[in-house]
């Protein structure tokens, strides 16, 4: 019985051993071959590869679709005016519309000069669109957000700046 006892200890001690290995040498650094980084094969380092790297150039962006051109004007539209549910579904089907031949006309590369009159001619059709399809008032607050870039209207009813006066010393 005492030799058993005593087996079972020295198995226990070993299998106590072989398990704080990895411990110890995680709180020391000691990996692999020697440690302190010197080492290729210690994980610690500068971890270089043998293996040269090719430059990979990233892929270009896929340019956006009409789809998505058109709902980001419809985004700065409707956070420019106020207009409702009806108006803006016509709106939005107009300028998908426009949107889907303007890049027509970008995709067929025809030369500068025909091109600006194309989309001027575009711009005049799409107005004419707008102006028949929607109300007046809307279709006036559309041009002037057109005119900013679609940047939001401002209200300056009622506000004045005062202006500064300097003083001479």
């Amino acid at each position: 019985m005492k030799k058993d006892f005593n087996v079972f200890k020295i198995v226990l001690a070993l299998l106590l051993v072989l398990g704080s290995q990895e411990s110890v040498q995680g709180q020391f650094g000691m990996g692999g071959f020697g440690g302190y980084g010197y080492n290729p094969y210690s994980g610690m380092g500068r971890m270089r590869s043998s293996v040269p790297r090719t430059n990979v150039a990233a892929e270009p962006e896929a340019p956006l679709t009409a789809e998505e051109i058109t709902e980001l004007e419809m985004v700065k539209v409707k956070e420019a005016l106020a207009i409702d549910p009806f108006e803006e579904a016509i709106l939005r089907s107009i300028l998908l519309e426009f949107t889907k031949k303007r890049i027509e006309l970008q995709i067929l590369k025809v030369d500068p000069k025909t091109l600006t009159e194309s989309f001027r001619k575009l711009n005049d059709l799409e107005n004419e669109r707008l102006k028949l399809e929607l109300s007046l008032a809307t279709y006036e607050k559309l041009l002037e957000l057109k005119e900013r870039n679609f940047k939001k209207l401002k209200d300056n009813s009622g506000k004045k700046k005062k202006k500064k006066k300097k003083k001479k010393n």
